[in-house]
């Protein structure tokens, strides 16, 4: 069985994130926010991984 960790998962995000174009950044965006808005001690890092993922791919994605 494979493994990921934390680190590994961001890279695989980060990758597949800066391939999208804004629309389907912003769809995902608000599905994975509903989701994190539910307020359990899980969606705390998945809404920090969010944040720091769309951050990343939107400069990517404007930078080229």
């Amino acid at each position: 069985m494979h493994t990921l960790s934390v680190d590994t998962l961001r890279v695989d995000i980060f990758k597949e994130l800066i391939n999208w174009d804004q629309e389907k950044l912003s769809e995902v965006y608000e599905y994975v926010k509903n989701l994190a808005s539910k307020e359990n001690s899980e969606t705390s890092l998945l809404q920090e991984l969010l944040d720091t993922s769309v951050d990343y791919a939107i400069k990517a994605h404007k930078t080229g």
